[in-house]
Formats: structure tokens, C-alpha cells, sequence
């Protein structure tokens, strides 16, 4: 699987009837650094298409045989991933938002203006290389499951769901290595996902919960921000503020870590914590807003054990605080952010048995987190 900053290069296309619009828009890719192909008819592409995947394509819509709102939906069924960028010299008509509705991803306006189609083409190849990322991660966890389950020779889907339930040790390890390679930058290092895993499963406890929820608890400690992974390192590691642009990028790694994971064999739960991690009990959360009990009772746990260890540990934004200092907060913003019942059974663990964990499962460079510092009032 490549790297995160491997160089790879999108397939890109050109749909036009007119070669100077090919040759022009032509001219500005290669500028960039890119390279692409061109053709001046629907058949000519589609004959492209048959032995080519290609994942940028540059589409006028009138062309002499063919309407090209029909070849959207024509290419987007055979590769739903495929960024399709309209070509136009009339902005914001109907037929442009129509294109836009039906899965067009963007437009170019003619005539060109390199500086204009420089910034435009920039933000297409941060879509393109955010979709490739999300699929090759896709592909690794594919190969994480399928080797576990080949390992196990376990063909009862029962037997493969319970099994996984009490092997979860067994999963867990290549996850982590795999995220470990992503080098996300502090606080997202393994001892933290170990001690939120660990709250996790104390707190499921306390609760109550079945073993079921416990493991995707468990789970959810070390996916909950592999979505995090695809957002530029300049937005991760700033410690200043951030801009809204970089906020609402920022606010999407829930959703793209749900799309990383949904799709694999007894994930469905683990991925609605990652999605909804990041919802309030109030409703004013994110990505969907969701409220209350609509919230799963995984992500509403997992909300007030992220926000302990933020508090605890500190973040470059933001300073440390003591342990009464941080109870002080989850008990003050219950109703709002979190669910009032979940934090008052957090807060009757007793605050030796956080010692510990914070004590065994902090690295050097989180070495100020001790019993003195946890207590400290």
C-alpha cells in the first residue's frame, strides 16, 4: 500500500469537441505537474474508458454526439470515485447545477485563466488524493480481516462474530501498527488510544454494558481519528487557530473514518461511533447533530472518555488539568455536551484506578502525566 506522501499520479481526461479547449486546458495541467489524455467525442472516451480507469475527467456537456449529463451517470456507475469537472463558459446555469446534482464535482469556466484554473485544480487534486487515500485504506483493512479470518478457518458467520468478539487482541495489533505508520502527529500516539481503550472498557463495566458493546468501545479507542490521517499535517499541528476553512476540513474525519471502516464484517457499530464521536447531547455537535438517546450509547461513553484524556493530557492549544479540575468540567457541561448519566457512572471510578492506567500507558513525551498531576488540586 503506498505511504500517505507517496508521489502517485491521478489518470486525467479531457472530453472536448474543440481542440483548442483541449490544448489549452492540456497546456495548464502539464504546468501543474500533470499529465493527462484528450479526446473530442463521447465515443472516443468511452473507447478510453474500456481499457483505462481514469480519475479526473474534464467534460463539456454539448458535444457533436452525445449530451454529456448522460455520460456522468455513465461513469460514475462504472467508477462512483471518478472526479468529473464540467467545462463551461456559461457559470451557475441551470444545466451547471443540474450537472453539479447528478455527481459533477466542480466546474471550469472558459475562456481560461491560468491563475484561476491553478487554485481550481489544486483543490480537484486534494479531492482525488483524499478519495485514493480512503480507498487504499479500504484495502487494508480488507487484507487485515481477510487474513484474520483465513488464519482462523472459520467459515459459521456466528462462529467468525463470536470469535472476533474474544479475539479482539488478535485484530487490534495490525490496526495499530497500520496507524502507527501514519505518524499522526501528538496526541494521537498509541499509549493514548491504549488508555482511552482502557477507560473504555472500565467504563462499559461500570455501565453495564454487554460484552458486544464493550469490544466496540475497544475498537472505536483506536479508530475513533483515522479519519484524521487525511487532513493536512499543517491543520493537525497548528497550535494557534485555526481558519474556517480548516475547521470545517477538520470537522469531516469523522465522516471519513466512518467511510474507512463501514463496510467491513462486524464494524457496523464501531463505525457509528467514529461518525458520531463528536456529537453533543444537546444536539449542537457534529458532523450530524444528532441528540440525546439518537446519539449510540458507544459514542456518547466514548465522547466523555476523549474529552477526559484531552483535559488530562493536555493539547498544544490547550493546557493540562488536574484530575478534580477535569471532573469538575464533565460535571459541568453534562446536559450540553455529554449525557448526564454516563458521566455521573464515569465519575465513580475511582480516581486510583485512572492513576494506574495514566501511570502504565503514557510515553515519554507524555511523562508529566503522573499521580501527583492527576491529583494535584
Amino acid at each position: 500500500m503506498p505511504e500517505k506522501y507517496e508521489i502517485v499520479y491521478p489518470n486525467i481526461l479531457i472530453v472536448d469537441d474543440e481542440k483548442g479547449i483541449r490544448d489549452i486546458l492540456r497546456a495548464f495541467i502539464n504546468i501543474s505537474g500533470y499529465s493527462c489524455e484528450t479526446v473530442g467525442s463521447l465515443r472516443e472516451a468511452q473507447n478510453k474508458m474500456e481499457g483505462k480507469l481514469f480519475d479526473i475527467i474534464f467534460l463539456d456537456l454539448n458535444l457533436e454526439d452525445g449530451y454529456g449529463m448522460d455520460f456522468i451517470e455513465k461513469v460514475l456507475n462504472e467508477n462512483s470515485d471518478a472526479i468529473i469537472v464540467i467545462v463551461s463558459g456559461i457559470p451557475e446555469s441551470k444545466i451547471l447545477v443540474e450537472s453539479i446534482q447528478n455527481g459533477a464535482f466542480d466546474y471550469v469556466e472558459k475562456p481560461f485563466n491560468l491563475n484561476n484554473f491553478h487554485e481550481k485544480f489544486e483543490s480537484i487534486i486534494i479531492e482525488w488524493r483524499y478519495r485514493y487515500l480512503i480507498k487504499q485504506y479500504q484495502l487494508k483493512f480488507k487484507d487485515i480481516f481477510e487474513n484474520y479470518i483465513k488464519k482462523k478457518e472459520i467459515n459459521s458467520k456466528e462462529t467468525r462474530y463470536k470469535d472476533f468478539l474474544n479475539n479482539s487482541d488478535v485484530i487490534i495489533k495490525p490496526i495499530n501498527n497500520f496507524i502507527e505508520k501514519l505518524n499522526l502527529p501528538f496526541p494521537e500516539t498509541r499509549s493514548h488510544r491504549e488508555r482511552l481503550a482502557s477507560l473504555c472498557k472500565l467504563s462499559g463495566r461500570k455501565i453495564g454494558l454487554k460484552e458486544e458493546s464493550i469490544m466496540v468501545l475497544k475498537y472505536g479507542a483506536y479508530l475513533h481519528d483515522i479519519g484524521m490521517s487525511l487532513e493536512p499535517s499543517t491543520i493537525l499541528e497548528n497550535p494557534g487557530l485555526l481558519s474556517d476553512d480548516e475547521i470545517k476540513l477538520l470537522k469531516r474525519h469523522p465522516i471519513t473514518g466512518f467511510s474507512i471502516v463501514e463496510r467491513f464484517p462486524f464494524f457496523d457499530k464501531v463505525s457509528r461511533l467514529i461518525l458520531h464521536h463528536h456529537e453533543w447531547y444537546n444536539g449542537d455537535g457534529y458532523p450530524i447533530g444528532l441528540s440525546e438517546d439518537t446519539i449510540p450509547i458507544e459514542a456518547r461513553i466514548f465522547s466523555i472518555i476523549d474529552a477526559f484524556d484531552s483535559m488530562i493530557i493536555g493539547r498544544p492549544y490547550k493546557k493540562k488539568m488536574s484530575y478534580s479540575e477535569t471532573i469538575k468540567e464533565l460535571r459541568r457541561s453534562k446536559g450540553k455536551q455529554f449525557d448526564p448519566l454516563v458521566v455521573d457512572t464515569f465519575v465513580q471510578i475511582p480516581e486510583e484506578t485512572i492513576n494506574i492506567i495514566y501511570i502504565k500507558k503514557s510515553t515519554e513525551e507524555e511523562s508529566y502525566v503522573t499521580k501527583d498531576q492527576l491529583s494535584n488540586d
